[in-house]
């Protein structure tokens, strides 16, 4: 009984010292105070209790010094020596040489400075050194990540055609009875899941039921819910890091998630590269944390529900399950998380589709199997990513590469660094995470076909990496700088060489977000403005001309079209023939009406009705050889708006100057777009103030009003 009591208070002994250190606030007399009493309580436990007094008075010693000292927040304190003097001399008192105990001292003393949760980071962490660092709580991370992420939402344009017509098209036919339908929605290719759109089509619904709020606002209204999810997710990685390699790299990957423009990018784009950003995220977050199954789940989600490719991120984190659980443990959950998953996908998509259809193979073996596959839509040279990786991470895009050669070099270093970098599991988890990205990118590089939007699903992956390298970095340059210069002088001078490559990152990430706003986001603004020309038209066209509503018309600028939640009621986008060759998307076939009262059927219709049978139905003229398809446009003539793209001595037969072409048009509004042919390539990839706008030249991005009707011998002539 007496032992049960011992170990009971040896607990709430531990648990009281960890709230009461931390506590900064407390005067020296209630620290004397608590000591007393916790020397009181030793005494009544007098068999072999008598050094938790001890122990007491060295942590509460040890930890308001260590509070009151005012350090620089990225500076590295390797000194150990003092506070091992202390507990020697502590235990001294006792006429006890306990080195285990002193050895749990120094890893609850970590434990107390980093705030860490864990017992089992408590074993990992043991280094002094970390315990000094500052590093930002959950809330504080959770607080700049949303501010950053809210620049994205307002700011970041969409940056691929296939986010709009893929994506938020099908979503607006779900939600509203119109949209765009690209061969892969087509049944008979089916390639694309419903059960991701409909993700995020249920809480545009019920706000749409609840407020009847404008398309547009639903628009932004979801883009800010991706930033919220994107935020939590990002926050949880960035405490399952700050657990498992400390708080000093957390602190740096808080900063690369902040600054690095990849974020700003992919946090608020609504497609499965991004989704399955999240998941990986999330999935590494739950292996840091040992949440082996959650971890699981989240892997499964991101191969299933979001783009199939990314499952192989998962492969460091089933080998790890594999090891430590055996077969049997992982096939049986993994069998049943995946198999309720797929059943509950391809449930919904074959309701969609009117047959049993499973996306997520069909995108694999269209792109594995099939003749032509995505060569189609473009290839790049190998270097795509290179140049792709720099503009969107600067710096830390090369620091998370050279991670695995650091961390050997790191190795040979080991017994002047931190025991915390060289815990079996934090290898573990470092060199699983070197494995996932190196398999990730070797896939990409190996593929033609390339695009930005590819490199999603590692992004907080490499800013991992990065902040581990730069972390490394500096503590193996501390070392060799002690060899030559004193103690402070080293750790002053690793500190500046940090704080240089941070502020370098920073600007080169603000910089390039900037750029990416300020010189592309022309077609957002143009957009934005139809809602007020609707606004002025509704009050000086006729009632005639408004019921038939509005042609716009897009040539060669038809995949700038951020979607149809920007286009005003009775307004229609139009293709009219330009130069580009490929297949264009095909209006849905429209909802099916009520016979009675002629109103349209609702878009997300009563458990176990039919669908629209506009989701169903094979469209015509679709193919997926990526062939022109005339049917797609209609005349010039027909077109009450047209967003052109005017670039300085460039026109052609199909793609002429609408805007020089005074008598026929006359111009709404205009916005400033890159011409980057005919900018300087380092002024054109970032934004330095008042040099860029002098070595960079910029088109005018339009939109144009009709003066007049087209002759009626003009109007019958249709493509």
């Amino acid at each position: 009984m007496w032992h049960c009591k011992l170990r009971a208070y040896e607990k709430c002994e531990s648990s009281f010292i960890r709230k009461w250190s931390l506590e900064l606030t407390l005067s020296h007399y209630f620290q004397k105070i608590f000591s007393l009493f916790l020397f009181a309580v030793s005494q009544i436990n007098a068999d072999g209790k008598l050094e938790s007094f001890h122990v007491c008075l060295v942590k509460a010693e040890m930890s308001s010094r260590r509070f009151k000292k005012e350090r620089h927040p990225f500076a590295y304190h390797p000194e150990t020596s003092a506070s091992t003097s202390a507990a020697h001399q502590s235990h001294s008192l006792s006429g006890e040489d306990d080195t285990g105990g002193l050895d749990r001292l120094q890893r609850r003393d970590w434990r107390i400075a980093a705030d860490v949760g864990d017992a089992e980071d408590t074993a990992e962490n043991t280094s002094l050194a970390w315990r000094d660092a500052w590093t930002p709580e959950i809330r504080t991370a959770v607080k700049l990540l949303l501010s950053a992420r809210l620049c994205s939402v307002v700011w970041s344009h969409i940056t691929d055609c296939d986010e709009t017509f893929n994506y938020w098209e099908p979503l607006h036919y779900i939600l509203h009875g119109s949209g765009f339908q690209t061969w892969e929605y087509s049944p008979s290719y089916a390639i694309r899941s419903y059960a991701y759109l409909l993700l995020h089509a249920l809480p545009l619904k019920l706000y749409d039921v609840l407020f009847h709020p404008d398309r547009l606002l639903m628009f932004y209204l979801l883009r800010l819910l991706l930033a919220v999810v994107s935020v939590g997710i990002e926050g949880y990685f960035y405490d399952a890091v700050r657990r498992k390699f400390g708080p000093s790299v957390a602190r740096l990957l808080l900063i690369f998630q902040l600054f690095a423009p990849a974020f700003f990018i992919s946090s608020t784009a609504l497609l499965p590269s991004s989704f399955a950003m999240s998941m990986t995220t999330l999935a590494f977050a739950f292996w840091f944390r040992e949440r082996e199954m959650l971890a699981v789940t989240a892997v499964a989600c991101s191969g299933l529900l979001g783009w199939p490719f990314a499952a192989v991120l998962g492969l460091p984190i089933a080998l790890d399950i594999l090891t430590r659980r055996g077969l049997l443990y992982f096939l049986t959950r993994t069998l049943l998380i995946g198999g309720t998953l797929t059943a509950v996908i391809v449930g919904i998509d074959s309701n969609f589709y009117g047959k049993l259809v499973f996306p997520s193979l069909n995108i694999v073996l269209y792109n594995v199997i099939s003749g032509h596959g995505p060569e189609l839509y473009g290839t790049e040279p190998w270097h795509f990513y290179v140049i792709n990786g720099f503009l969107n991470f600067n710096v830390a895009f090369f620091l998370a590469l050279l991670c695995p050669v650091v961390g050997e070099v790191g190795h040979r270093f080991r017994r002047h660094l931190p025991e915390s970098n060289w815990h079996s599991r934090v290898r573990i988890f470092r060199f699983g995470t070197c494995v996932a990205v190196a398999i990730w990118l070797g896939i990409l590089f190996s593929t033609p076909h390339k695009e930005e939007r590819f490199l999603f699903p590692v992004y907080s992956l490499l800013a991992l990496l990065a902040a581990i390298t730069l972390d490394l970095l500096t503590q193996i340059g501390t070392v060799i700088a002690a060899k030559i210069f004193p103690a402070e002088t080293s750790r002053s001078l690793m500190t500046r060489c940090l704080w240089v490559v941070l502020i370098v990152s920073a600007l080169l990430g603000t910089s390039r977000m900037f750029a990416l706003s300020r010189y592309y986001g022309a077609p957002m603004e143009i957009y934005t403005k139809l809602h007020l020309e609707a606004a002025n038209r509704t009050t000086t066209q006729p009632l005639i001309e408004q019921q038939e509503g509005f042609n716009l018309c897009v040539g060669k600028e038809w995949h700038r079209f951020p979607s149809s939640f920007f286009l005003p009621d009775q307004w229609q986008l139009q293709f009219i023939q330009s130069d580009f060759k490929g297949v264009l998307p095909k209006p849905f076939a429209p909802y099916p009406q009520d016979n009675n009262t002629g109103v349209r059927l609702t878009c997300l219709p009563k458990p176990f009705a039919p669908y629209p049978q506009g989701l169903s139905a094979i469209p015509t003229e679709m193919n997926d050889e990526n062939r022109e398809e005339p049917s797609r446009y209609i005349d010039v003539c027909r077109c009450h708006y047209l967003v052109d793209l005017n670039f300085a001595g460039k026109s052609s037969p199909l793609e002429p100057q609408y805007l020089k072409n005074k008598s026929e048009w006359t111009v709404v509004h205009r916005e400033n777009f890159l011409d980057s042919e005919r900018s300087h390539r380092l002024y054109r990839a970032f934004y330095i103030p008042f040099l860029s706008e002098k070595h960079c030249s910029f088109a005018d991005y339009v939109l144009l009003r009709r003066k007049r009707k087209c002759p009626p011998a003009e109007t019958e002539q249709t493509l």
